[in-house]
């Protein structure tokens, strides 16, 4: 593997880690505590307000996103139209608008038209007042089918790491590469092959040849 690849490699498994490490940081905290991740954003202009809000949420063993739209009953002012992302955190609930105790493990797609007349509802990661109709599409997986993505590329990057170091231990010991032999009475006596596997001898750097 050249220096570039292995760098790019490198980058490329540390910044799995941390992700699977963050993943991992939420699903413990999920059990006790709820996280909020969105964006808020209006959709056009003038009347009624329509918005959009995207949301990942992370409830008691559970990673959530959700697609929201809104479309406002009440004439109300149109804000700008820069998304606005947000943040919030509060005692961990059953995660009540999906699934059961008991349907936690599973996946889920789930589809839904509501016409709230004033109703509560979680706006901007608060519950607000809404009058209005709201469509949502959420999807809903397991802390661990999230993280399981990002796995291959550490633990590939600690298998490369383990035969590095065990090549050059067995280099720096005179044992063969392949097999682990003792070399040294071989390299003594002028042959270039190890007896056992026919693997290449490789000699220290500082060794002369």
């Amino acid at each position: 593997m050249g220096l570039v690849k292995r760098w790019i490699f490198n980058l490329a498994a540390g910044a799995s880690l941390v992700v699977c490490l963050a993943i991992t940081i939420l699903w413990v905290r999920s059990y006790w505590r709820s996280d909020y991740f969105g964006c808020f954003r209006p959709v056009g202009r003038g009347y009624p307000a329509e918005y959009r809000e995207y949301l990942l949420s992370s409830d008691t063993g559970l990673l959530t996103i959700q697609d929201y739209w809104r479309r406002y009953k009440d004439p109300k002012p149109h804000p700008d139209g820069w998304p606005s992302p947000y943040w919030n955190s509060d005692e961990a609930n059953d995660n009540l608008m999906l699934t059961s105790q008991h349907q936690r493990d599973r996946f889920e797609l789930v589809w839904n038209r509501e016409d709230k007349n004033p109703n509560w509802i979680r706006h901007l990661g608060e519950a607000q007042r809404f009058n209005g109709t709201t469509v949502w599409t959420a999807m809903k997986f397991p802390h661990w089918a999230a993280a399981a993505p990002f796995l291959p590329l550490p633990a590939w990057w600690v298998v490369l790491w383990r035969r590095r170091r065990r090549h050059s231990r067995r280099v720096k010991d005179g044992h063969c590469v392949g097999c682990g032999y003792d070399l040294r009475g071989t390299v003594a006596a002028g042959r270039s092959q190890c007896p056992e596997c026919g693997v290449a001898v490789e000699r220290p750097a500082s060794t002369p040849a």
